[in-house]
């Protein structure tokens, strides 16, 4: 067991190299966009 390696799967959240209000700018941005025209709008039930 001493030569187990750990899985490097996604990392954990940390680090972020954004300052909070860019994030927010970014996120705003991302919200203001209009979907694609050839977006499917179908429901799956």
């Amino acid at each position: 067991m001493s030569n187990f390696v750990h899985p490097h799967g996604m990392p954990a959240y940390g680090g972020l190299l954004l300052a909070p209000e860019a994030v927010w700018k970014l996120v705003t941005d991302i919200q203001s966009l209009e979907p694609s025209a050839d977006l499917p709008t179908e429901v799956w039930t």
